[in-house]
């Protein structure tokens, strides 16, 4: 007969049954949200959800801040800009600017205005300087007041030698007007009577009058009062040989030359027949000096040549000058 459980002793096991479970699922609770893991009864620990890192994945800008250097300004040499450290080394009064090398430059607004420099427009900034080419005129077009403008026709009158010509407003020549003769002479593009202290009417005297030509067997002479020279408003020269020129025939017995400063030169070949056939060819150079505006003085040279056949024979003489008409 087998013994039997007193109502007791089955409260006794009931109850330390109800404790063992409540032990174990609270362990399994333990594991889950503490540091515990949870084993899924092969030895292995569970996953680790999303969202947790292990001590072996911390952030890496973590790692790398705890071992940054500490930011070191720099300033040195500057007036204004960034330090290195997003602090400004400075600031630059009203009207300049902040360069690169930290540097106050004052500050130009640019392309302001433009200006002509030679046939070409240029941008002008705010403090004056024509520091950009905007554009280069084209041919037929001048730069006036910092634009490309057509080139007007006959806009100016300019002289070409001693003639008065029309010029158009970009410098190119146009159609002669006139020239200016007898003593005048073209100025700024007129036509004026020239104001030469030494423009007039002079007797030359040659020294000596008679000069023998020996291997022609010639002999040349010049008397007082037959030599004058004429000086008009324009310095042309003319030297006009006189009666003792009349035996080389009906040619015009003249030298023509020009004044520079004080001085003067005038020169020419006369050609006259001789007895028998022969010719003789006189070739003439006067050179003068002023000493004062009523008087100069000077060389004449003489070169000879006979039917123009071997060298030339040279002579040389003195020459004086006074002023008959003022």
């Amino acid at each position: 007969m087998r013994p039997s459980l007193t109502p007791f002793f089955l409260f006794l096991i009931l109850t330390a049954g109800s404790l063992g479970c409540e032990s174990a699922e609270e362990s399994a609770n333990l594991s889950s949200e503490g540091t515990l893991q949870e084993f899924d009864g092969t030895g292995e620990g569970a996953e680790p959800t999303d969202g947790e890192d292990t001590p072996e994945e911390l952030p890496q800008d973590t790692v790398e801040d705890s071992e940054a250097l500490p930011c070191i300004p720099d300033c040195e040499g500057k007036l204004c800009g960034d330090d290195g450290c997003g602090v400004l080394c400075g600031v630059c009064d009203e009207g300049y600017s902040c360069t690169e090398e930290g540097q106050c430059d004052l500050y130009c607004e640019p392309q302001v205005s433009t200006t002509c420099v030679g046939n070409a427009t240029y941008w002008v900034n705010g403090c004056g300087d024509a520091d950009n080419l905007k554009e280069e005129c084209s041919t037929g077009t001048q730069c006036e007041e910092g634009l490309c403008m057509p080139c007007t026709p006959q806009s100016t009158m300019t002289c070409d030698g001693n003639a008065r010509m029309w010029m158009d407003s970009c410098g190119n020549p146009g159609e002669t007007v006139e020239e200016c003769d007898g003593d005048s002479l073209c100025v700024d593009g007129e036509c004026v009577q020239a104001e030469n202290p030494l423009s007039g009417q002079f007797e030359i005297t040659v020294t000596p009058n008679d000069l023998d030509f020996t291997e022609q067997g010639l002999v040349t002479n010049f008397p007082d009062g037959t030599i004058s020279l004429l000086i008009d408003g324009a310095d042309n020269v003319t030297i006009s040989l006189g009666t003792g020129m009349e035996s080389i025939g009906e040619q015009i017995p003249q030298l023509l030359g020009t004044l520079v400063a004080d001085q003067f030169s005038a020169g020419g070949t006369l050609t006259t027949p001789l007895e028998g056939g022969d010719s003789l060819e006189r070739s003439f150079m006067i050179q003068g000096l002023f000493v004062n505006s009523d008087q100069f003085q000077g060389t004449l040279k003489e070169w000879l040549i006979v039917n123009n056949e071997g060298p030339p024979t040279e002579g040389i003489r003195d020459i004086t000058a006074s002023r008959i008409i003022p």
